[in-house]
């Protein structure tokens, strides 16, 4: 109850949550339009990782011509999110939960970038491709990447290690060890 009602007193939250839980990802048969019914059908953890998640985003959200290139990464970020959780509850001692919050949160150093950066961040990372990805070019132009700035942010917030690993190493290749 104190979860859902948080979330009704927000209205980004509360269109949020609905999004999420109306997406393809839940795949549920009937349209969800109340808070309470997303909880339930889309699970307590689920969306209180989500408002955990929106809240940052909206700590740190950047206004102007960068907004809508913040949407979409948000976008972006929920359907990682929506796919860690499905993948990490097919893996053995992994928890499904830190998946989702790890998925939600694995670009939220672009965020950082972008409100030290402005559109030059994104002009940036829009010169990506599949020979050169937008964390190559930004450890090339800038000594570092946005899954390092993720990871020393959330490290700062004392975030659970997991999330933080999760987040400052998703670029990062498996070690053959």
């Amino acid at each position: 109850r104190d979860l859902v009602e948080v979330i009704e007193h927000d209205q980004a939250l509360t269109s949020r949550v609905l999004k999420l839980a109306n997406s393809a990802l839940f795949g549920l048969s009937r349209e969800v339009s109340t808070v309470p019914r997303a909880v339930i059908l889309v699970g307590f953890s689920t969306v209180r990782n989500l408002a955990l998640g929106v809240k940052v985003w909206d700590a740190l959200m950047v206004g102007g011509g960068q907004r809508g290139m913040v949407e979409a990464l948000w976008h972006h970020s929920a359907l990682v999110a929506a796919t860690a959780k499905l993948i990490a509850g097919r893996i053995q001692g992994v928890d499904p939960e830190v998946g989702f919050t790890s998925g939600l949160l694995h670009d939220v150093g672009k965020l950082i970038l972008s409100l030290k950066l402005g559109m030059r961040y994104w002009t940036l990372v829009g010169a990506a491709d599949d020979c050169k990805p937008g964390h190559a070019i930004e450890r090339e132009q800038l000594g570092l990447n946005h899954a390092q700035v993720g990871g020393w942010l959330l490290e700062s917030w004392h975030l659970p290690t997991s999330i933080v690993t999760a987040v400052r190493d998703h670029h990062e290749s498996p070690s053959c060890e």
